[in-house]
C-alpha cells in the first residue's frame, strides 16, 4: 500500500472513529497558554534548525513572532499581505526531543489531526461555524541540494461568527484555510494559510495560487539551510581569487543560487550595472558574478538578508580595477562616476535615493 494512501486511511479513521485518542505530543498552538508577541522587521532565525524565514515570502509581510509560554508550542511567525491573506507558521517540537520520520507521515498526520480538532474546538466555543474539513489529506514533496521535504496538507473552511481578541460579533465570514505540516531536524513546522472566500472566480483562484507559492517558498527556505555550508564555501573561493579559473567555476554555481533562491535578494537595477550600457563589453559576466557575489557575503555574514548593492558594488570595483590593470579592459563610464561618489563618501546616499526612495537618479 503507497505511503499516500495509508495516511489518507489514517485520516478518515481518525475523523470518523465515535471516539478518538488524541495524537500523542499534538499540540493547539491557538489554545495555549497565553505567551509573549514581538514586532519584528528583520528576517528570523530559527537557532536549533539554522531555517532563515525572510521578511517577505510570497509577498506576504513578516510583522510578528509570537513565543508560546509552552516551550513544546515552540514560536509562531505572523505573515500577512495587503489584502488580508494570513499565513501563520509555526515552528515546534511538540516536547519531543526525536521526531521519528516514516515513510507513513503517521507524525504529520497526527499533528494535522490535531490542528482541524483545534479548529472543532474553537467552533464549540462559538467563534467559528460550519467548520468543513477536506476529504483527505495531500502530500507534497520539494527537493533542493539533494535534500527533500514533505508536507501534509489539509483544506477546510469556515465562517467566523465572533472576533476571538474582543469577543463581538461579525457578519459570518467565509473563511478558507489550508492546513500544511512538515518535519525537519526534530522540528514541525506548520503553515496555516487562511484568507476570506470570494465569489470572483479568478481572485480565488489567484489567491490559492499564493498559497501554493507560500508553501513550496517556505520549503524551500528549510531546504536552503543544507546549502548554505557549499553555497559559503563556494563564495571563499570566488572572493580569493575572482577570475582565476575556480573563483570562475564558484562564480557559475552563485549566480545559480542568486537566481533560486528563496532567501537571498538583489536589487536588479541597471544604474547600478552600468557597463551593459557600453557596446559589446568583454566582461559583462565577470562583473554581474562580482555584483551577486558582493551581496551574498554581505547578507550571509551579516545576516542582513535584503538588497546589499553598496557591498555588490564594492566587489565591482575591485574586480573592475583588476581588469582594467591586469587585461587592459576598456573604461566603462558609469562605473567611473559610481567609483567616484564612493571616494567622495556619497555613494550610499546615492543608493538610498535612487533604490530605497525610487528618485530618479543620473
Amino acid at each position: 500500500m503507497s505511503s499516500y494512501r495509508t495516511a489518507a486511511i489514517l485520516w478518515v479513521l481518525t475523523l470518523t472513529a465515535v471516539a478518538v485518542a488524541p495524537a500523542p505530543n499534538a499540540y493547539s498552538q491557538e489554545l495555549a497558554p497565553a505567551g509573549v508577541e514581538y514586532p519584528i522587521d528583520h528576517s528570523f532565525r530559527h537557532m536549533p534548525t539554522g531555517v532563515i524565514l525572510p521578511t517577505d515570502v510570497a509577498g506576504l509581510q513578516l510583522g510578528s513572532v509570537y513565543y508560546f509560554q509552552d516551550r513544546g508550542a515552540g514560536v509562531s511567525l505572523h505573515y500577512r499581505s495587503p489584502s488580508g491573506v494570513a499565513a501563520d507558521l509555526y515552528i515546534y517540537n511538540a516536547g519531543m526531543n526525536k521526531i521519528e520520520e516514516d515513510s507513513q507521515h503517521l507524525a504529520l498526520a497526527g499533528q494535522l489531526d490535531a490542528s482541524v480538532r483545534e479548529v472543532k474546538q474553537i467552533a464549540d466555543y462559538g467563534i467559528y461555524t460550519n467548520v468543513d474539513v477536506g476529504n483527505q489529506p495531500k502530500l507534497e514533496s520539494y527537493s533542493a541540494g539533494g535534500e527533500e521535504i514533505t508536507f501534509l496538507s489539509m483544506p477546510l473552511s469556515y465562517r467566523r461568527i465572533q472576533n476571538a481578541a474582543t469577543g463581538s460579533p461579525n457578519d459570518g465570514i467565509l473563511l478558507r484555510s489550508l492546513i500544511s505540516v512538515a518535519s525537519y531536524k526534530d522540528y514541525f513546522f506548520k503553515i496555516r494559510y487562511t484568507f476570506e472566500a470570494t465569489e470572483e472566480e479568478v481572485a480565488t483562484d489567484r489567491l490559492r495560487e499564493v498559497r501554493e507559492e507560500f508553501l513550496g517558498d517556505v520549503a524551500r527556505l528549510i531546504l536552503d539551510t543544507q546549502l548554505r555550508p557549499w553555497i559559503q564555501e563556494s563564495l571563499g573561493t570566488y572572493l580569493k581569487a575572482p577570475l582565476g579559473p575556480e573563483g570562475r567555476e564558484a562564480s557559475e554555481l552563485l549566480m545559480a543560487y542568486a537566481k533560486s533562491s528563496r532567501l537571498i535578494q538583489i536589487a536588479v537595477d541597471m544604474r547600478l550595472m552600468p557597463w551593459f550600457e557600453v557596446e559589446n563589453y568583454p566582461y559583462n559576466s565577470e562583473l554581474l558574478s562580482a555584483f551577486v557575489a558582493g551581496n551574498l557575503s554581505r547578507q550571509f555574514s551579516h545576516g542582513e538578508f535584503g538588497p546589499q548593492s553598496y557591498h555588490g558594488l564594492r566587489q565591482v570595483f575591485a574586480v573592475y580595477q583588476e581588469l582594467r590593470d591586469k587585461r587592459a579592459a576598456p573604461e566603462v563610464p558609469g562605473l567611473e562616476k559610481l567609483m567616484a561618489l564612493d571616494r567622495e563618501r556619497r555613494l550610499q546616499q546615492y543608493l538610498h535615493q535612487i533604490i530605497d526612495l525610487g528618485l530618479v537618479g543620473e
